[in-house]
């Protein structure tokens, strides 16, 4: 915001002036050459569409250096909101990562799709008298009951983040929920890497096979631990529930989360044992060293034109615990890379950020002992009524915003972001060394 934060009151000057496009396509006029154009626009100034419903007093009191803000973004569809149950269903994920994040600052952005009086009184009646002065809610209204850019609403959500660091891309329309001590792990992350500009920490995600259908909502990490020496329920890849859902069904290329979540188990022991000798510590932090290194030369390679269907097909939204402070000094992370807004769809270029910020020179590591999980139940909650009449919400649409018609300015606009982050990382280097060599 570029405000002391004693300053703030949520009045509508304090917030961004940026416009954010909810639904992009092809652009009509002129249709040659072929270009992305924007059908819906939005703003935290436009105040017809977007009604704050918490504003979140105590960030006057935030710790901006030190404290870490969970955002997150809900898209309700018109066919779910027809449903009171169905809503409240939905809203008790978010509700839950709430309460997990344990006065923290947070941020949630709703997008009402087919809103009607009273679709919108059911989803203001969760927040007008919410409990946590540290949450910060929102809801975009809209009469149209289409789907919209994920993506765009994460833009639009973490340029109100109070805090240098954030952590964003938990997918609640996937039913998940930051575990119990998630939000302690986060800031104590933050302490350690105080002096470390320019870091990106991943936080993996994983699915609990509670056949027996047991209401959870809450688990620490002790317990998933506990779930994994006994391997009962079963710890799963979030994404073992979906397959089959699709005509032609594949899951993408995730072999990449598989290497990050065998290594965050091994942090996380070694997190919570602290029972090694000095010569153990050389040799774990040095095999540390090495596995991270090969995690960020796996990230680059994916803006590849080799790994190109990879980056496109990765079905895993990262959970990222993100610095705003980039790697070199002046630069904003907020600023230099944001979600592609036009690549709209859960199975579109997910990684695609990920991978130019270790490209850019941002450095890659694990938050050890956070975790974000899945439940039988908040897994039927999310999905409930979610994919019956809404283009885009499944992740067989893919890129759901530009049809094989229009193929070629979908290539384009992943070219482009392919290329822009090497090309940032040699100037920016190059005006680091120039200063570097003057003083």
């Amino acid at each position: 915001l570029n405000l002391k934060m004693p300053r703030w009151n949520a009045h509508r000057k304090q917030l961004p002036h940026s416009t954010y496009c909810l639904i992009a396509g092809p652009k009509r006029f002129p249709p040659v050459p072929p270009a992305p154009g924007c059908e819906l626009l939005t703003s935290w100034q436009d105040y017809d569409a977007v009604q704050i419903l918490s504003t979140a007093p105590a960030w006057k009191q935030v710790n901006v250096t030190s404290e870490v803000t969970l955002v997150m973004t809900l898209q309700i569809t018109a066919n779910q909101a027809k449903d009171a149950s169905n809503v409240d269903k939905i809203i008790d994920i978010a509700l839950a990562n709430i309460i997990a994040w344990q006065g923290q600052p947070s941020i949630l952005l709703v997008y009402l799709a087919g809103a009607t009086p009273r679709s919108i009184d059911m989803v203001r009646d969760h927040f007008v008298d919410i409990n946590n002065d540290a949450c910060m809610v929102a809801m975009i209204v809209q009469t149209r009951s289409g789907y919209v850019s994920r993506k765009a609403l994460m833009n639009m959500a973490q340029d109100i983040a109070p805090s240098r660091w954030i952590v964003t891309g938990i997918e609640l329309e996937r039913g998940m929920i930051m575990s119990k001590e998630a939000a302690m792990f986060c800031h104590r992350r933050a302490r350690i890497q105080d002096d470390a500009i320019g870091q990106v920490l991943i936080v993996p995600q994983v699915a609990i096979g509670d056949a027996e259908g047991k209401l959870l909502y809450e688990l620490s990490i002790l317990s998933l631990l506990k779930m994994k020496r006994d391997g009962k329920p079963g710890i799963f890849d979030p994404l073992e529930f979906e397959k089959g859902a699709c005509t032609e069904d594949f899951i993408g290329s995730n072999s990449i989360f598989t290497d990050v979540d065998d290594l965050w188990w091994e942090m996380t022991a070694v997190e919570l044992t602290r029972n090694r000798t000095a010569e153990e510590d050389e040799e774990y932090l040095e095999r540390l060293a090495g596995s991270l290194r090969k995690l960020e030369e796996s990230f680059v390679r994916l803006l590849t034109n080799e790994r190109h269907y990879h980056l496109f097909s990765i079905d895993m939204s990262p959970i990222l615990m993100v610095d705003n402070m980039g790697p070199y000094g002046g630069i904003k992370t907020s600023d230099v890379a944001r979600e592609v807004e036009e690549l709209g769809g859960k199975q579109c270029y997910n990684s695609l950020r990920l991978a130019q910020l270790v490209t850019m020179g941002y450095s890659v590591h694990l938050v050890p002992g956070a975790f974000a999980f899945s439940s039988h139940h908040s897994r039927l909650a999310a999905l409930n009524q979610m994919n019956k009449d809404t283009f885009g919400a499944s992740r067989c649409d893919g890129c759901f915003m530009f049809d094989e018609e229009h193929e070629e300015i979908l290539e384009a606009i992943t070219l482009d972001e392919r290329i822009r982050p090497a090309k940032a990382a040699v100037l920016w280097n190059e005006v680091y060394q120039s200063k570097t060599s003057k003083n």
